[in-house]
């Protein structure tokens, strides 16, 4: 994994207006959202914000922010949908851009299925059970990364230091079983082409 993108996640803190009311993003199905390479739910991934936007009223402008660096702001939309809660960022950019996707996606929730073969709110051993194959690094926190859905990488709720490492790359196998998703990010493909190959 690429260690700047992993440092990042570790970092990111949302500011700005969040949804300012009680109404989120209207479903249009009773099924959970879906997390896969391409979208959230109906929200496509690769789509402009702006036509986004359209498909959420309730979508508002956002600021994201890394922690303890007061000069780099990253412009997105924050979508909530039921428990979860999503925001859509643009990278190189001071203002939003509604004529263009984002870059990436950061989630966080609980209700909402990852690629339909595991809950957001799963422990770590139904993911790894569903998913397979898996990257993880514990620098500032503990991230995996699925080969089975390349362009997202997982934060879990554990301390980077309760797995064990070798040279940053973490033991899977050390893992709490019953550790749980922090966030989610998934990248756009130009983002994701940056790291390696699984």
């Amino acid at each position: 994994m690429c260690a700047c993108i992993v440092a990042f996640i570790s970092v990111l803190q949302g500011q700005g207006s969040r949804t300012s009311d009680a109404r989120g993003c209207a479903s249009r199905t009773p099924e959970p959202p879906t997390l896969a390479p391409d979208s959230i739910g109906y929200l496509r991934l690769d789509e402009e914000l702006g036509k986004l936007r359209e498909r959420c009223s309730t979508a508002r402008d956002t600021t994201v922010r890394p922690q303890g660096n007061a000069g780099i702001a990253y412009p997105g939309l924050v979508f909530q949908f039921d428990s979860l809660t999503v925001f859509a960022l643009q990278y190189g950019e001071s203002a939003l851009n509604f004529g263009r996707p984002a870059d990436g996606w950061m989630v966080s929730g609980t209700r909402a299925t990852i690629q339909r073969k595991v809950p957001l709110s799963g422990s770590w051993s139904a993911l790894h059970s569903a998913l397979g194959t898996a990257q993880a690094n514990a620098r500032g926190v503990l991230a995996v990364r699925f080969c089975s859905f390349p362009n997202a990488i997982i934060t879990l709720n554990i301390l980077p230091d309760a797995a064990l490492t070798k040279g940053g790359l973490v033991d899977l196998s050390t893992i709490p079983p019953d550790a749980t998703i922090h966030h989610l990010f998934i990248m756009s493909r130009s983002l994701a082409s940056h790291l390696q190959g699984c």
